[in-house]
């Protein structure tokens, strides 16, 4: 079960960055908007650029990426509830709202 607070999945107050090694071979290419080949790495004594043949991080746009999520997830057969925010949890039980399942 997935349960979002908003009433639509997918947008997010984030940048959308996806490494490499993490999730990126895990999300079709078609929802990858920029890849980014170096990473610049400074502090007050150095600085330093690693590069590399495969991307270190690639963008998406959030609401995009949250879309296709919830698509994987209700063919997989999940249950997704909008505009439920968790109130509690407790005992195995988990209360919404009015609701309780």
């Amino acid at each position: 079960m997935v349960l979002e607070r908003n009433r639509r999945i997918g947008p997010k107050v984030c940048a959308g960055g996806i490494t490499w090694s993490g999730i990126k071979n895990r999300v079709p290419t078609n929802l990858i908007e920029k890849s980014f080949y170096e990473q610049q790495v400074s502090s007050r004594w150095q600085q330093a650029v690693i590069s590399s043949r495969e991307p270190l991080v690639s963008t998406l746009d959030r609401e995009v990426f949250g879309q296709w999520m919830l698509k994987e997830a209700l063919a997989a057969g999940v249950e997704v509830r909008t505009s439920t925010m968790v109130k509690s949890f407790a005992d195995n039980r988990l209360q919404t709202g009015s609701e309780e399942f």
